[in-house]
């Protein structure tokens, strides 16, 4: 149960974030830069809004094990590409193929990175908060 809290939790932040930072991508970043550099653009700040919220998760409870957060933050992913698929792709009116197809040749893969760093935020802010306590 403390795996799909902590995971559902850490999910809504991010795709909150997400969310925010598309309604300044598309409208503005998008037509002035192009999709490539838009998504480029906005990637860094994903990946922080990822280590805050997973910061935020760990401190809103007692702190997870490594596994624990491991596997919230694989569930959290799970989300999010559900969120992905369902939502995205339904107001995109996209088969999954052709929203594969459609991902650029350079924002395409970081995204895929992105989705990584996003299933292993929990898990290296809880190694790293670990780590500093057995050497303090």
């Amino acid at each position: 149960m403390v795996v799909l809290r902590y995971g559902l939790y850490y999910f809504l932040l991010v795709f909150c974030v997400g969310f925010a930072l598309g309604l300044v991508r598309v409208p503005f970043l998008e037509p002035a830069l192009g999709i490539r550099w838009a998504e480029l653009i906005e990637t860094p700040f994903m990946w922080l809004a990822c280590y805050w919220a997973a910061g935020v998760v760990i401190r809103s409870g007692r702190l997870p094990g490594r596994s624990v957060a491991l596997q919230a933050g694989v569930f959290a992913l799970v989300l999010m590409l559900a969120a992905e698929f369902s939502v995205v792709l339904g107001l995109r009116d996209m088969t999954l193929a052709e929203w594969f197809a459609s991902r650029d040749v350079v924002a395409g893969p970081v995204y895929g990175v992105s989705l990584v760093w996003f299933a292993l935020a929990p898990w290296w802010r809880v190694h790293r908060r670990l780590r500093g306590q057995g050497n303090g």
